[in-house]
């Protein structure tokens, strides 16, 4: 029987930080503020997360043991405050009670939570699932997680870090050229903060007079930023994997019509498109991330150009967004039982 912990008060402190939330990615997203507030608004977004993760959505969830004899059992621990709009999906009892083992998911939302207490049965191993790239390094040593180690971390949350990556590689190819001088850039051009998520910090720029201007804004000045061809096309892909140690265990793919091609993103609630990934993405894919020895969940986005071959943009080293709309449910399961089943 599912358990929520929460009182009326602290339920309605939730709801209403979570439509602020909201409405302020949504307002985001549309372009309806000026780029002078988005600074402003990363802070504000940051708090309303952290009320939303504390006072809304269930702390822990109990089920009934349906796990042969001699089965592993498991407890899960969703650790971190990421994006707000996640918590739904990933306390959802539905999501969970058809795991076969999994017997109690608990959601920490900061480190203090991670003092948990001894498991409901001596025979449960405790499965820690980290959201955000933080919270990969708060990680206590003695539970159980697939995850990325520090190196891959940190070359593949940081947009300019991954351009080098791919350049040593040999497979600068795979992802938009970038600009190492400022002389050398072909408008349009994109200009990337290269610390953030979600496409906040990404803009399209058409001049230099543009792009001097948007370097001086809160969102960009004293950033580091990165600067890449602008790929054409009004589809965006992006395909979701869970990896362990190079190898990709599982996979799924998602196409969002932008509605032009100079938006960018794929939004959660968006009405994205189940494809299958052709066998050169998840190829390119893995040429990228068998080299780190990569662990965990991660989600490439990218484009397929007229010749048939892609430009990556990104490969996040953490679950993806899209899986967290309620009628991709089914595939984020999937998703959660591989970690849950490899975790080590």
């Amino acid at each position: 029987m599912p358990l929520t912990i929460r009182s009326g008060l602290t339920g309605i402190t939730g709801k209403i930080a979570r439509r602020l939330a909201r409405t302020s990615i949504v307002l985001y997203l549309a372009g309806l503020l000026p780029v002078s507030w988005r600074s402003y608004l990363q802070v504000r977004l940051s708090r309303l997360r952290r009320i939303a993760n504390v006072y809304d959505y269930a702390t822990r969830l109990e089920f009934a043991d349906s796990a042969g004899p001699g089965s592993q059992r498991f407890r899960v621990v969703v650790y971190g405050a990421f994006f707000e709009i996640w918590n739904a999906a990933l306390v959802a009892p539905k999501l969970w009670d058809d795991i076969p083992g999994v017997v109690e998911v608990l959601r920490a939302a900061d480190r203090s939570s991670l003092n948990l207490p001894a498991p409901l049965r001596p025979d449960v191993c405790t499965v820690i699932i980290p959201l955000g790239e933080e919270h990969y390094r708060e990680l206590p040593e003695r539970y159980l997680s697939l995850r990325p180690d520090a190196r891959s971390v940190a070359i593949l949350s940081n947009k300019a870090s991954f351009a080098a990556y791919l350049e040593e590689l040999g497979l600068s190819k795979l992802c938009p050229k970038s600009y190492k001088r400022i002389e050398d850039v072909e408008f349009p051009v994109v200009l990337k903060r290269v610390d953030l998520a979600g496409s906040v910090g990404v803009e399209l720029v058409h001049s230099q007079a543009h792009l001097n201007g948007l370097l001086k804004t809160p969102m960009f000045r004293g950033h580091e930023t990165l600067l890449q061809a602008f790929v054409p096309g009004a589809i965006e892909y992006v395909t979701h994997c869970v990896c362990k140690d190079g190898d990709i265990l599982w996979s799924s793919s998602f196409a969002w019509d932008l509605g032009s091609d100079t938006q960018f993103g794929i939004p959660v609630f968006g009405a994205t498109v189940s494809v299958p990934a052709p066998c050169r993405v998840l190829f390119h894919i893995a040429a990228i991330l068998a080299p780190l020895g990569y662990s965990g969940p991660c989600c490439a986005n990218y484009k397929v150009l007229p010749s048939g071959e892609i430009a990556i943009f990104e490969i996040n080293p953490r679950l993806g967004g899209s899986l967290m709309n309620p009628r991709n449910i089914d595939l984020l399961r999937q998703a959660m039982a591989h970690i849950v089943y490899n975790a080590q």
